[in-house]
Parts: C-alpha cells; structure tokens; sequence
C-alpha cells in the first residue's frame, strides 16, 4: 500500500538527471538556483508561461531559506514530489530527499526539463485541429418596407401668401 510520501506511479523521469540544457538554465542553476526553482514554480501553475516572473515570490523564499540556513534542498524535494505526483512518476520522498541534497543543481535542472517536456505535449494535444474559425460577418437587419407613395396621400403644408383672413389650405403630396 502506498504512503503518502511513496509514489505508486507508473511511469519514469522522461529527462536525464545530469543533462545540462538548455545552457542559460544550467547557469541559473549553478549560480542563481533560487530563479530556476521560481521559473519551474511559475511552469507548474502556468505551462503557457504568459505571467512568467522568474523572480517571484518562490525564488525570494527559496533564496532567503538556502542562503541563510543552506536548507533551500528541502523546498526543492517538496517540489520533486509535487511533479512525480501529478505525472505518475515511480518514486519516493527518499530518492527526492537524495538526489536534491547531494546535487540539487542537476536535480533542479531534471525537474524544469521534466515539467517544459510533460506540458509541452500535454498542450499539444490540448489544441484545436480544426485552425482559425471565422466568426459569423455582420448582417444589416431587415425594416419594414414603407408603403409607396403613390399608395397613400398624404397632406403637407405648404405655405402661401394669403391674404388676412383667409383660411390656410393643404395641398396632397406629389
């Protein structure tokens, strides 16, 4: 029976725990971890990346508890973990706690090319086939048709001189 720490997935790391590319993401996590782990973070809520932010509130707080304390692993097993649970991955809060205090670069590195590649494929086959649809055009309603003018008279007013006292008269329309 599974614990909550272990993992009974199925499936298996899709990247290679030590492969270092792409390169700017191999030197963010040698030299600033804290805006890999923000940028995977990001990836995580958002595989569209549209509100990408790598410095976020996850690369603050990951920056402060690594610097001060030198713990900064321990947030990086938590989110071993999320990604291992939401693909099925085989593993355990063991192997996650291992692998990220012994080489938490090349771990960070494995965990954003494991989430870019999962969700890459995940929106692919999300999107439309059918391409662009065009919306409906715009159409002119239709008025009631007046009726003709030879068909009804109408009475207009046409002033003329008069002479006082004289009535005004109306005249049809032509």
């Amino acid at each position: 029976m599974a614990t909550k720490q272990e993992n009974a997935g199925t499936d298996k790391w899709q990247t290679n725990f030590c492969i270092c590319t792409p390169f700017v993401d191999c030197l963010f996590a040698y030299c600033a971890p804290c805006f890999l782990y923000g940028q995977t973070q990001d990836r995580l809520r958002d595989p569209t990346m549209q509100t990408a932010n790598m410095n976020n509130d996850d690369c603050t707080s990951f920056a402060c508890l690594h610097c001060v304390t030198g713990c900064g692993f321990i947030m990086v097993m938590k989110q071993r973990e999320e990604i291992r649970n939401r693909y099925s991955i085989k593993g355990n809060s063991c192997g996650d706690c291992c692998a990220t205090y012994w080489c938490l670069s090349c771990t960070m590195m494995q965990q954003d090319n494991e989430v870019k590649r999962r969700e890459a494929a995940r929106l692919a086959t999300n999107t439309n086939t059918q391409g662009y649809q065009a919306p409906a055009g715009m159409v002119m309603p239709q008025q009631a048709q007046q009726p003709a003018h030879n068909q009804t008279q109408q009475l207009q007013y046409q002033p003329q001189y008069q002479q006082p006292g004289t009535q005004v008269q109306y005249h049809e329309a032509k």
